[in-house]
């Protein structure tokens, strides 16, 4: 994805992977991993790391996006471009999310949660209406999740999401046009114009987002009435400062029939293959590939030499 697009003639650029088994491997190993090769073993502690000015964190779920990686490379004294430990932390957990929109005035779907063995169907139904979504509290992807419209669907989709995580989170469907929105920046913020998925009736999957069989359209730049448009963004340059996010972030959520803003998740590292929303939405407004990469890099080294870090 983003590895190719960086500008050799202004980086030195070395590629990390890291194994299932949590080994650490880099250089033409890494890439030949990352393009499919098995590869069985790496290294405990990845040491060419200690030698990087830069670290741009591009991994999705744990131990990538939820402050663990992001922790780690603080304790090296790694600055790193994106999101702080604290927020991705935040983020990742689709609870802890929801309930910080909450705080600060934001909508979002009706919910409740449940840590293992302690759900009840009638405490489900008593508080909220079909269909459901159910959902590991702490997994990205779409992995784990189902929409429920019944009873006789309930108990299988909890046991799934319960497969994933010991925290689930059950949630209302909202209907509407279903958007993603793009931000950067650190104090100054570009909000992008959203895109939107495309699925009707459909469930965005894993393989909706990652498998060209399985791929569910997507409008770059979503077709909605200016005045939602603007009055949405200014919802989400206020929850970026909520969740003191910096550098990037993409922001999903639901615009109703009344136009109204409903959150959903905030992802601190966005999908940044060139097929992805964030890097689209980046280049219908003039910013190639290469370019937004050099943006995100300028405006992490800007966050780092602002606050001594």
């Amino acid at each position: 994805g983003a590895f190719p697009a960086l500008d050799r003639s202004k980086y030195e650029v070395d590629l990390f992977a890291i194994l299932k088994n949590g080994d650490w491997i880099d250089g033409e190993v890494a890439k030949r991993y990352l393009q499919g090769e098995t590869v069985e073993k790496g290294e405990r502690f990845p040491v060419k790391l200690l030698d990087c000015d830069l670290a741009f964190p591009l991994l999705h779920g744990p131990y990538g996006e939820d402050g663990t990686l992001q922790g780690f490379l603080e304790i090296l004294k790694i600055p790193y471009v994106g999101c702080s430990h604290t927020t991705c932390a935040a983020a990742m957990d689709k609870v802890i999310a929801k309930q910080i929109f909450i705080a600060n005035g934001f909508k979002t779907a009706p919910f409740l949660f449940f840590r293992y063995g302690r759900w009840s169907i009638e405490a489900i139904e008593k508080r909220l209406n079909y269909p459901l979504f159910v959902k590991p509290a702490n997994l990205g992807s779409s992995i784990g999740i189902s929409r429920v419209q019944r009873r006789e669907e309930l108990e299988n989709a909890i046991s799934l999401a319960f497969k994933y995580d010991a925290k689930i989170l059950i949630e209302e469907e909202i209907k509407g046009h279903e958007v993603e929105f793009p931000v950067m920046g650190n104090e100054i913020l570009d909000v992008l114009h959203p895109g939107e998925i495309l699925k009707g009736d459909q469930f965005y999957t894993f393989e909706g987002k990652y498998s060209k069989e399985h791929e569910i359209p997507v409008a770059v730049q979503a077709d909605l009435p200016k005045e939602w448009v603007e009055k949405a963004k200014e919802q989400i340059r206020l929850a970026y400062e909520a969740f003191d996010c910096r550098v990037f972030a993409r922001f999903d959520c639901f615009i109703d029939k009344d136009g109204e803003l409903w959150f959903s998740e905030l992802n601190p590292i966005p999908g940044m293959t060139p097929t992805s929303l964030f890097p689209k939405s980046a280049e219908a407004i003039g910013l190639p590939f290469g370019p937004l990469l050099d943006h995100l890099i300028n405006l992490s080294r800007e966050y780092v030499r602002t606050h001594s870090i």
